[in-house]
């Protein structure tokens, strides 16, 4: 596989933070975010939590993985907190 194609195989991953800011929960997206044109993009995703997550308040972060090696090697344009190249959107409860 050639670095450009490395590049462009990247995956939008959300994650729910628990306190420690630690992931609880991940999902990836099914969008294809070579899809996206420059500008602002409205997404909607349904995430299939699972039943054994504890109850209680968690931070929806979202990032730009590149699933084979998990790297996530450049920044996203967007105002949310930023931590390890996750991005801090909401705080959400599961009950």
């Amino acid at each position: 596989m050639s670095d450009d194609a490395e590049v462009l195989d990247y995956t939008l991953r959300f994650f729910l933070l628990d306190a420690a800011g630690e992931p609880a929960f991940t999902s990836d997206s099914e969008t294809d975010p070579c899809d996206w044109l420059p500008g602002e993009r409205e997404l909607t995703e349904s995430l299939p939590v699972p039943s054994t997550l504890k109850t209680g308040e968690y931070r929806l972060a979202v990032a730009l993985v590149n699933p084979r090696s998990q790297r996530r090697s450049f920044r996203l344009a967007i105002d949310a907190p930023e931590n390890q190249g996750q991005y801090e959107l909401s705080k959400v409860n599961v009950q």
